[in-house]
Protein backbone atom coordinates (compact mmCIF):
# COMPACT_ATOMS: atom_id res chain seq x y z
CA UNK A 1 0.00 0.00 0.00
CA UNK A 2 1.43 2.87 -1.46
CA UNK A 3 4.56 1.01 -3.21
CA UNK A 4 6.02 4.20 -5.13
CA UNK A 5 9.29 3.51 -6.73
CA UNK A 6 9.06 -0.26 -8.41
CA UNK A 7 11.04 -0.52 -11.14
CA UNK A 8 10.08 -2.42 -14.13
CA UNK A 9 11.12 -5.42 -12.78
CA UNK A 10 9.99 -5.44 -9.69
CA UNK A 11 6.07 -4.84 -11.18
CA UNK A 12 6.71 -7.57 -13.75
CA UNK A 13 7.58 -10.24 -10.29
CA UNK A 14 4.76 -8.70 -8.37
CA UNK A 15 2.03 -9.30 -10.98
CA UNK A 16 3.64 -12.80 -11.77
CA UNK A 17 3.19 -13.31 -8.16
CA UNK A 18 -0.31 -11.98 -8.19
CA UNK A 19 0.72 -9.72 -5.30
CA UNK A 20 -1.77 -6.70 -5.26
CA UNK A 21 0.14 -3.50 -4.73
CA UNK A 22 -1.42 -0.26 -4.93
CA UNK A 23 0.66 3.18 -5.54
CA UNK A 24 0.33 6.75 -4.64
CA UNK A 25 -1.47 7.73 -7.86
CA UNK A 26 -4.55 4.89 -7.34
CA UNK A 27 -5.02 6.50 -3.89
CA UNK A 28 -5.02 9.91 -4.65
CA UNK A 29 -7.31 8.72 -7.56
CA UNK A 30 -10.00 6.37 -5.72
CA UNK A 31 -9.51 7.70 -2.21
CA UNK A 32 -8.14 5.91 0.46
CA UNK A 33 -11.40 4.90 1.92
CA UNK A 34 -11.59 2.42 -1.20
CA UNK A 35 -8.02 1.71 -1.52
CA UNK A 36 -8.23 0.40 2.37
CA UNK A 37 -11.07 -1.15 2.09
CA UNK A 38 -9.91 -3.04 -1.04
CA UNK A 39 -6.79 -3.80 0.78
CA UNK A 40 -8.48 -4.90 4.24
CA UNK A 41 -10.08 -7.27 1.88
CA UNK A 42 -7.14 -9.00 0.61
CA UNK A 43 -5.41 -9.28 3.34
CA UNK A 44 -8.33 -10.37 5.75
CA UNK A 45 -9.73 -13.23 3.79
CA UNK A 46 -8.68 -16.61 5.16
CA UNK A 47 -6.78 -15.86 7.51
CA UNK A 48 -6.59 -15.43 11.10
CA UNK A 49 -3.86 -12.27 11.90
CA UNK A 50 -1.26 -10.62 9.93
CA UNK A 51 2.04 -9.43 9.63
CA UNK A 52 2.22 -6.13 9.13
CA UNK A 53 5.32 -4.70 7.78
CA UNK A 54 5.15 -0.62 7.94
CA UNK A 55 8.27 0.54 5.77
CA UNK A 56 9.05 4.83 6.86
CA UNK A 57 10.00 5.40 2.94
CA UNK A 58 6.26 5.28 1.70
CA UNK A 59 5.64 8.36 3.24
CA UNK A 60 6.59 11.94 1.79
CA UNK A 61 9.99 13.31 3.12
CA UNK A 62 8.95 16.30 4.60
CA UNK A 63 7.09 14.25 7.42
CA UNK A 64 9.90 11.44 7.67
CA UNK A 65 13.30 12.83 6.53
CA UNK A 66 15.03 10.43 8.68
CA UNK A 67 14.84 7.30 6.00
CA UNK A 68 17.63 6.12 3.69
CA UNK A 69 15.12 6.68 0.32
CA UNK A 70 14.01 10.32 0.21
CA UNK A 71 10.73 10.43 -2.02
CA UNK A 72 8.38 13.22 -2.71
CA UNK A 73 5.30 12.09 -3.50
CA UNK A 74 4.60 9.65 -0.39
CA UNK A 75 1.66 9.36 1.45
CA UNK A 76 1.28 12.24 3.91
CA UNK A 77 -0.16 12.73 7.38
CA UNK A 78 -3.47 12.46 6.98
CA UNK A 79 -3.02 9.29 4.85
CA UNK A 80 -1.02 7.62 7.00
CA UNK A 81 -3.21 7.94 10.25
CA UNK A 82 -6.14 6.82 8.36
CA UNK A 83 -4.16 3.45 6.98
CA UNK A 84 -2.84 2.80 10.58
CA UNK A 85 -6.08 3.40 12.42
CA UNK A 86 -8.02 1.05 10.02
CA UNK A 87 -5.43 -1.48 10.69
CA UNK A 88 -5.42 -1.13 14.12
CA UNK A 89 -9.51 -1.16 14.24
CA UNK A 90 -9.48 -4.08 11.90
CA UNK A 91 -6.97 -6.48 11.32
CA UNK A 92 -5.41 -8.78 14.35
CA UNK A 93 -1.82 -8.25 13.95
CA UNK A 94 0.04 -11.49 14.43
CA UNK A 95 3.74 -9.31 13.79
CA UNK A 96 4.43 -5.98 13.10
CA UNK A 97 7.43 -4.21 12.57
CA UNK A 98 8.62 -0.77 11.30
CA UNK A 99 11.66 -0.18 9.03
CA UNK A 100 13.61 2.38 7.51
CA UNK A 101 14.02 4.75 10.29
CA UNK A 102 17.51 6.12 10.25
CA UNK A 103 18.03 8.55 13.13
CA UNK A 104 21.63 10.13 11.63
CA UNK A 105 19.51 11.37 8.93
CA UNK A 106 15.96 12.46 10.83
CA UNK A 107 15.32 15.97 11.86
CA UNK A 108 14.45 16.86 15.43
CA UNK A 109 13.78 13.24 15.62
CA UNK A 110 10.49 13.94 13.59
CA UNK A 111 10.51 10.54 11.93
CA UNK A 112 11.15 8.18 15.13
CA UNK A 113 8.61 9.48 16.69
CA UNK A 114 6.20 9.84 14.06
CA UNK A 115 6.71 5.87 13.98
CA UNK A 116 5.86 5.90 17.65
CA UNK A 117 2.85 7.39 16.77
CA UNK A 118 2.60 4.42 13.50
CA UNK A 119 2.97 1.82 15.70
CA UNK A 120 0.27 3.13 18.10
CA UNK A 121 -2.04 3.15 15.38
CA UNK A 122 -1.33 -0.14 14.41
CA UNK A 123 -1.99 -1.38 17.85
CA UNK A 124 -5.33 0.12 18.13
CA UNK A 125 -4.67 3.28 20.08
CA UNK A 126 -6.25 6.32 19.14
CA UNK A 127 -3.28 9.06 18.82
CA UNK A 128 -5.55 10.77 21.99
CA UNK A 129 -5.13 8.36 23.89
CA UNK A 130 -1.78 7.76 23.22
CA UNK A 131 -0.86 11.42 23.81
CA UNK A 132 -2.50 11.53 27.54
CA UNK A 133 -1.12 8.93 28.67
CA UNK A 134 2.79 8.07 27.12
CA UNK A 135 3.51 12.13 26.30
CA UNK A 136 2.02 13.33 29.53
CA UNK A 137 -0.19 15.71 27.45
CA UNK A 138 -3.63 16.20 29.32
CA UNK A 139 -3.01 19.47 30.36
CA UNK A 140 -2.68 20.26 26.98
CA UNK A 141 -5.67 18.88 25.32
CA UNK A 142 -8.62 18.98 27.82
Amino acid sequence: LGAKDIDREEMVFLDKMGVRYITPYEIARQGIHAVMKEAIEIVSTDTDAVYVSFDMDVLDCTIAPGTGIKTRGGLDYREVSYITHVIGDELSAACLDIIEVNPLLDVRNQTAELSVEILMGLLGVKYTTYEKNYLGLSRTLE
